[in-house]
Order: C-alpha cells, then sequence, then structure tokens
C-alpha cells in the first residue's frame, strides 16, 4: 500500500522484500538520470549494484554522491546535477562496467529446471578455468521491439535466458561457443505398467543421475500412467542416460502379458513346439499354457519386461508363416481310418493333423454298418505348401474304401478265446491299423485294413494266429450227483464259490454253473488247464454232496389246508434260496377234499446241507403256525341245507376248511367254522357273509305294503289316489318348503332291483 501525506511517500507490506523492492521502484520514479547502457548492462548492474550486491558493488555504492535506484529494470541516478553525472561517470568507469563490453544473451524454450544444470556443469566450468565473465540469469524471455538497439520487452513463462558478460575478447569468445553448442533435449518416457513400477523408476532414476550428471531425472504420475522426464544439456546424454533406465527396468520390473491364440495355434504350439515351451517356462518366472477349448485361448507370462519380450518374440517365431486348412471326409469304417490318421500325424514335423467324429449316434459300430460318418478335420502348421499336401493325400487315398478284406476260419472255440482275449485287452493291436470281426456263429474272423496298409494287415493276421494258438478253448461239462450241489456251490452262505474260484484261477479255466436245478458245471479254457483243474474241482463236488442230508417233516392235521397255500410255496422257495433246503412234499398228492378227511397230515422231507436241516424244520413249523387261522361265523336261524352247500363250496374253492357246529347257548343256532391261511380265510369271511346277506333278502318279502303288485317291469311308474296316507304324507312334505303351491297329482316309482339292493345293504349295516 502506497500513500502521500505531507510530501512524503509511505509504503507498507506484510512482506520486507515487497516493501523494499516497492521503495526502490517508487525511488527511481523520482527526478533522476537513467544510466546510459544497454537493457542487458541494466540488468546486471540492478542485480550486482541493488539486487544482490557483490563487495565490490557494495564498495561502489557508498562511494557514490547520488542516490541509486532501480525501475523496472533499468539504473537511475539522483540527486543534484552535479553529483548525478559523477556518479553515472563513476559507474561506467568502475570494474563492475567494464567487465560488461562484451555480452549476449542466450534464449532457452525450456522449463527452468535447465538453470541448475547449466550453472553446474556449464558456467561453473568457465569459473574454474578462470576466465573473465560473470553472468545474468532472467527466468522470463526478452523480446526485441521496433529497431536494433529498441527496448526489450518480457514474455513470461516462455522459457529463460542467460546473459553472459565479460571484458575479455578472448574469453568471451570460448564462453560463447560453448553456450552455443548446447542443444537442451527434454524427453518424456512412459512407465509400463506393473506393481512397482515407480518405485523402481525413483530408485533407477538415483542411479542414473549418480553415474550422468549432466542430466536430471524426474518420475511423474499422471493419474493411471507413469512418465519418466529426463533433462539433459544434449540429446545424447539423454539417449544414454534413457537407455540405461530401461535396460535396469526391464531387468527388474515383473509385468503381466497376455497373448491370445486360436485353438488350432494353441493344439499346434503344444504338439510341436513341448522342448520350445519347455525352455521358455525356465526363462522366466510363470508361463501358463491353458487347455484347448472351443474358441481362443490366452497364454499367460509373467516375468521381468526383459523375459517378457523375448517369451512373446519367440512365440510369434513358433508361428511365423502359421496356416490353418479344414474340411470334411465320410467313411464307414472310422476306427480303423483314425489309427492310420495318427499314424501319418506323427510323420510330420512342421504340421498338425486334428480330426473328429461328427456323427452323434456313438452306439453304432461303423465296421458292422453302411452309415457314413462324417470326420471334420483340421490340418494346421507353418508349412502352407504342406498343409496343402496332406489335405490332398487324405482326400485321394488316406480314407474313404480304399480298403482290403480277408477272411480267417478259426480253430475250434477260437472265436471264444479271441473275444476274451480282445475283452481283456490282451491282443497287442492298438497301433496295427487294421479292425477285425469276430463271428461266433461261422468262428471266423474278418480282417478290414486300409489298402496302403498292407503290412499291418499281415501283421494283424499273424498276432490273431499266434494268440489263438496259445489260447484254444475247450469246455469240459460235469454234471452233479445232485441238482442242490449246484445250488450249495454258488450259494454266498457256505463260500464254495470262492474254493472254485481258488482251484481254477491258476489255470486260467472259466467257470459256467447254470440255474437250479439244472445240474451241471462247465470248465472253459485251453486243453492243458482244464484237464489239471477237472480233479480239483471232482474232489469239490464230492465234499459238497458228502454234506446233503434229509430228515422227514410230518405236517400236522390241522395245516393240511396251508401246505398248497402260495404263501406257503413262497416262503419254502425263500428257505431254498437262503438256506440251500428244499422242501419236498409227498410223492401221492390227493386233492384237498381227501386231505380234510384224511385221519393223518402229510409228510413231506427236507433236503440239504446236514448243519441247516433243523433250522429249517423250525422255520417251515413256524411259518405254519403264522400262516394258520380259525374263524367262526354265526348262521341264519333254521335249517338252510342250500345255504350250506353253498358256503362249503366256497370254502373248498379257497383252500379253507369248513365245518358247522352248534352255537353255545342259543338252542338251534349254528357257526360255521373256517380254518385255513390267514388270508384265504379273511377272503372267504367277506364272500360268505355276502351270500348270507344275498339269502336272507332273496328269503324275505320286503316290498313296501304299499307298492301294487303285480309288477311286469323292474320299473314302474304308478298313480297314487288322494285322500289316502300315502298322498297326505307326501303332500305335507312338500308344502314344508312350498306352502303356496297345489299338489295336483303324485306318483309312486317302483324299482324291485334297487330295493332289494337297499335292503340287503341295510340288513349288512
Amino acid at each position: 500500500h502506497i500513500y502521500i501525506e505531507s510530501s512524503t511517500v509511505f509504503i507498507r507490506g506484510f512482506v520486507s522484500k515487497d516493501v523494499n523492492d516497492a521503495f526502490m521502484s517508487v525511488r527511481g520514479m523520482m527526478t533522476g538520470e537513467t544510466l546510459n547502457c544497454t537493457p542487458e548492462q541494466h540488468m546486471y548492474l540492478c542485480k550486482a549494484l541493488i539486487k544482490e550486491p557483490t563487495e565490490r558493488g557494495k564498495a561502489l555504492m557508498s562511494s557514490l554522491q547520488a542516490d541509486v535506484s532501480y525501475f523496472k529494470d533499468k539504473i537511475s541516478v539522483r540527486g543534484s546535477p552535479e553529483a548525478v553525472v559523477q556518479s553515472c561517470q563513476e559507474i561506467l568507469r568502475s570494474d563492475i562496467f567494464s567487465g560488461l563490453k562484451h555480452h549476449q544473451t542466450f534464449r532457452f524454450t525450456y522449463s527452468g529446471a535447465f538453470i541448475s544444470q547449466i550453472e553446474e556443469f556449464v558456467l561453473k566450468k568457465f569459473e574454474d578455468r578462470h576466465l573473465d565473465f560473470t553472468y545474468y540469469i532472467s527466468d522470463t524471455q526478452w523480446k526485441p521491439i521496433g529497431e536494433k538497439g529498441a527496448p526489450m520487452t518480457k514474455e513470461k513463462n516462455k522459457g529463460f535466458s542467460i546473459t553472459v558478460f565479460s571484458g575479455t575478447p578472448d574469453h568471451f569468445s570460448v564462453i560463447c561457443t560453448e553456450m552455443e553448442s548446447l542443444s537442451l533435449c527434454s524427453k518424456h518416457h512412459p512407465l509400463r505398467p506393473g506393481a512397482g513400477a515407480c518405485e523402481l523408476a525413483l530408485t533407477v532414476a538415483k542411479e542414473v543421475e549418480a553415474k550422468y550428471k549432466r542430466v536430471r531425472v524426474k518420475v511423474k504420475t499422471q493419474g493411471e500412467k507413469s512418465v519418466v522426464v529426463i533433462h539433459a544439456l544434449n540429446e545424447s546424454d539423454a539417449q544414454e542416460c534413457w537407455a540405461e533406465m530401461e535396460k535396469h527396468i526391464n531387468s527388474n520390473l515383473k509385468i503381466y502379458k497376455y497373448i491370445t491364440l486360436t485353438q488350432y495355434q494353441l493344439r499346434y504350439i503344444e504338439i510341436k513346439c513341448s522342448r520350445e515351451l519347455d525352455s521358455m517356462k525356465s526363462n522366466c518366472e510363470s508361463l501358463f499354457i491353458p487347455k484347448v477349448k472351443q474358441g481362443p485361448s490366452t497364454i499367460k507370462i509373467r516375468g521381468t519386461v526383459s523375459q517378457v519380450a523375448v517369451i512373446e518374440e519367440q512365440l510369434n517365431a513358433l508361428l511365423d508363416g502359421y496356416g490353418e486348412e479344414e474340411f470334411e471326409v465320410s467313411t464307414n469304417m472310422y476306427r480303423m481310418w483314425s489309427k492310420r490318421w495318427r499314424q501319418l500325424r506323427d510323420d510330420w514335423d512342421d504340421i498338425v493333423l486334428l480330426f473328429e467324429q461328427k456323427a452323434t449316434d456313438h452306439t453304432k459300430q461303423p465296421n458292422n454298418s453302411s452309415d457314413q460318418i462324417t470326420v471334420s478335420f483340421m490340418v494346421c502348421g507353418c508349412d502352407l505348401e504342406g498343409i496343402q499336401r496332406v489335405k490332398s493325400m487324405i482326400l485321394t487315398q488316406e480314407s474313404g474304401n480304399c480298403v482290403q478284406t480277408k477272411t480267417l476260419e478259426l480253430p475250434p472255440h477260437g472265436a471264444m478265446a479271441l473275444l476274451k482275449g480282445l475283452n481283456e485287452k490282451q491282443l497287442h493291436i492298438q497301433n496295427i491299423v487294421a479292425e477285425i470281426e469276430v463271428n461266433k456263429i461261422s468262428n471266423t474272423v474278418t480282417i478290414t485294413s486300409p489298402q496302403m496298409a498292407s503290412d499291418d494287415m499281415i501283421k494283424m493276421e499273424e498276432t490273431i494266429l499266434s494268440y489263438i494258438g496259445d489260447h484254444s478253448l475247450k469246455t469240459e461239462i460235469m454234471s452233479f450227483s445232485d441238482p442242490l450241489v449246484g445250488l450249495i456251490l454258488t450259494s454266498p452262505q457256505y463260500k464254495y464259490s470262492d474254493q472254485l474260484k481258488a482251484i481254477t484261477k491258476p489255470y486260467d479255466v472259466r467257470t459256467v454253473i447254470p440255474k437250479y436245478p439244472k445240474g451241471e458245471l462247465s470248465l472253459i479254457g485251453s486243453q492243458s488247464g482244464v484237464q489239471s483243474a477237472i480233479l480239483g474241482v471232482q474232489k469239490l463236488l464230492t465234499e459238497i454232496a458228502a454234506s446233503i442230508g434229509q430228515v422227514a417233516l410230518p405236517i400236522p392235521e390241522r395245516y393240511a389246508c396251508i401246505v398248497s397255500a402260495k404263501e406257503f410255496s413262497m416262503f419254502c422257495s425263500k428257505i431254498q434260496v437262503e438256506s440251500c433246503v428244499q422242501c419236498i412234499p409227498p410223492q401221492e398228492k390227493a386233492d384237498i377234499s381227501a386231505q380234510q378227511a384224511a385221519p393223518c397230515g402229510q409228510i413231506y422231507t427236507l433236503k440239504g446241507p446236514q448243519d441247516s436241516l433243523d433250522s429249517a424244520k423250525d422255520r417251515v413249523l413256524k411259518r405254519l403256525d403264522s400262516l394258520f387261522s380259525s374263524k367262526t361265523i354265526p348262521m341264519p336261524f333254521g335249517n338252510h341245507t342250500s345255504l350250506e352247500k353253498k358256503l362249503e363250496e366256497i370254502a373248498q374253492r379257497h383252500n379253507v376248511s369248513s365245518s358247522f357246529e352248534p352255537k353255545p347257548g342259543v338252542k338251534g343256532g349254528k357257526l360255521l367254522k373256517l380254518e385255513g391261511a390267514g388270508r384265504e380265510v379273511q377272503k372267504v369271511i367277506s364272500l360268505v357273509q355276502e351270500e348270507i346277506i344275498n339269502y336272507q333278502a332273496s328269503a324275505e318279502d320286503n316290498l313296501p305294503p304299499e307298492w301294487q303288485q303285480p309288477q311286469s317291469k323292474t320299473t314302474e311308474l304308478f298313480v297314487v289316489t288322494q285322500e289316502t296316507p300315502e298322498w297326505d304324507c307326501v303332500a305335507q312334505r312338500f308344502r314344508q318348503t312350498m306352502p303356496q303351491a297345489t299338489v295336483t297329482s303324485v306318483q309312486r316309482i317302483q324299482n324291485t332291483w334297487l330295493w332289494e339292493r337297499y335292503v340287503q345293504h341295510k340288513k349288512r349295516l
């Protein structure tokens, strides 16, 4: 704040430097004389005498009689005319001004960050050489206006300028040559994204600055990106500095790199470049090769920048000249041709042959069907001419119906032996380009192979004949002395089957036991193996037959009607399966009525292992007791001979014993006693009760008294006469819900069939 009061100028401010500058400017505006020199000389004198006075400047200022100040970077001398003239002459004759005789301004369009570098590495070098010079640095550019020698004006934020002064022409020439040779350079290099990239760059920057002293390095972050800024006094230093930094960063900064390949490119490098991939994995931190899938796949590389760049270059080299060719082939012998195609695929170095069956019905056997199966091919690799050659070869001679067949007759049981060998994969024919079809009925084998693979046809034939010669089968049938022997032999309870396996397995003999009651055992194997196993098997069968016994099972008379029930037969079958005990009925079978008339029951026979007979006998008797049921039904009063006969017939049809007994405490009453299997007794009870109800309903005249008889039809309509009890009852009930209505007529529906059903149901309830 500047104001004038009583011919005095007052200056106030918060910062002393601002107040002093304002004071000097105000003094320069007052009456005085401007020093006659160039603007550059004015600038330096302002610095050397007033702003940053040197020792000589202070001594000169103290010897002057006039006041010296500056205004707008110009020196102004104020005082009496004599003092002003004298002071100006002293300044222009002083050693300070004499050193400003030669001067030149060097302007730079870069930021002020270069000032310290120029002072340290250029100007200080001149001082060390004791050159006669001084300089003035301005952080704004000076732009000449008008003619030569016209005053200069400043344009801010355009860089900086350095004015060099010297009183010695030779020294001045050396300095100007050196300053003119400067080619300031500011380079911006973006950093690769990566974890710790900025920290690594800062560490490397310090090392590089220590090595290249004429450069300054800064790391700036602009949003998500980082930039390395290099300030150098010449471009070569900047390039060397960045090369050094880039080398350090690439050797230490770890990054991820993702490379996208098609599924066929991935398959190609996996099949043909496995060694190269192993070498790449050892030269980086990790190299992830995904599984081949439909569509593009991504390879993930992790390592330093240098490692990733090398691996990326190697992958590009592996796929250099890569090409693909897709086509289709139809055949009805896919399995055979697929072996041939795999065989061909192994013969090519730079080509990968991929194929897959496009048929959806995988249950069909192509060699036994005339259905054509479409196969999709993909030939890929880095040999384009080879790809076309492979495609042409497959389409013309390595597919389709270019096949040959041969049928071999086998020795007896040869087909069975061959099928067994195929099922157990004992024939090593996986790599033979041929297919075989075994016919058990004709005991032959048919070999099919491509015409171009005659050696495979011969090899397959030799393999089959050699195997048949070593594994021809013989079948030996051994009969059981008792069918129960086979049942006991296969039962898991006695574990004879394990003993049988232990006997036959060392000789590679297979056993076949038909279902009970067929009493035989088949041994199938080589002739020597069967002969060796027969003795052991015969000994085992004799041991089993010796363990079989039998015991009589008398059936109590009361259970005579149960033994023919379905439940008892099922129980006997269960015992036969679980305990290998057979329940044998008497040889002479009589009907149910004869059994009921017999004074005693039947005698069954239990046959099976000795240690199971007693427990089986107890189980049979307990089952008979649990199945037995005895029920009584009261009969209607009176003599009903026809009804009783019908009831006996019903019981007899269901194998239930029936008898009539007097009803205790009721004179003339009778009870119908039913004995037999519980389920059958319940069925008979329901049928008997139904028959009794029907008999009672038909025996009684239960028609309502008001019904008219006779009746010609089952259902008829009859008019009810007025002023009868029936009319009055119907009309009265009708008027209970419709009191205003007039009853003109009433008709009776007489349905004899429905009435009888109603009476029967009523009695049953």
